[in-house]
């Protein structure tokens, strides 16, 4: 015999006899002191859902501060690299059979680009900001890869 068979069987004598007293008093109550702990517990799942809500935007504006403030440098080291790639492949082209003067030329073309007699960063005051320095730099940068790029240019059309 199952259970199920059992309560079938068993079904009238179980729902006519009476209750012990304070027996429904007792349930009510474990029935009330469960709501007040559920209760409970999904406040402090709440605050901790809220919690974490808050520590991931805080981290969220975090790195995206960082990366922010590191992308101003990611392309100031780009013009950089650039301007030694441009440097590297003049020389390479300029290598190839000219004529003396030709090679003399571009080698002062070069010089005159390249070399400076203090760094644009010792140049700069210190009164302005990271992000106008890198600014400036940028530019400076800029503008020498536009000249190495026109030698460039002339180096590979005339070979």
């Amino acid at each position: 015999m199952n259970l199920e068979d059992f309560m079938k069987k068993k079904r009238d004598s179980l729902t006519k006899e009476h209750l012990p007293d304070r027996f429904s008093e007792q349930m009510l109550s474990r029935i009330r002191e469960g709501i007040r702990v559920r209760q409970k517990k999904s406040r402090k799942v709440i605050l901790g859902y809220a919690v974490l809500a808050a520590a991931s935007v805080a981290i969220l504006l975090t790195v995206g501060l960082y990366i922010a403030e590191n992308k101003t440098e990611t392309h100031t080291i780009a013009e950089i690299e650039e301007y030694y790639i441009l440097i590297k492949e003049i020389n390479q082209l300029n290598s190839a059979e000219r004529d003396y003067t030709i090679k003399e030329d571009i080698i002062r073309s070069v010089k005159d680009l390249t070399e400076d007699e203090t760094r644009i960063e010792e140049q700069l005051p210190e009164e302005i900001s990271k992000e106008e320095k890198e600014e400036i730099i940028r530019k400076y940068y800029r503008k020498k890869n536009e000249g190495l790029e026109k030698l460039r240019t002339f180096l590979a059309e005339n070979k």
